[in-house]
């Protein structure tokens, strides 16, 4: 269980580590970000599951933020 308190911290200081971060390192986070989208939001497999169900909007475009880039210019 994350901490509350802790949790709303460090999405105040996004703006701060995405500032600090390379230009190469904000690319390796995007892929990352839409390697975890296609997973996440991939077509039922062979057996009908898929995790999209359980995806909320905010976190769908949180990650569609962070695959794209855009993100990087909201926060950094």
């Amino acid at each position: 269980m994350i901490d509350l308190d802790y949790s709303v911290k460090c999405q105040e200081n996004l703006s701060v580590y995405f500032s600090a971060m390379t230009p190469g390192e904000k690319e390796a986070l995007s892929a990352v970000a839409r390697e975890a989208q296609a997973r996440l939001l991939a077509e039922p497999d062979e057996h009908g599951y898929t995790p999209r169900k359980l995806v909320t909007e905010e976190q769908r475009a949180f990650l569609e933020a962070l695959a794209s880039g855009d993100i990087f210019e909201q926060w950094g």
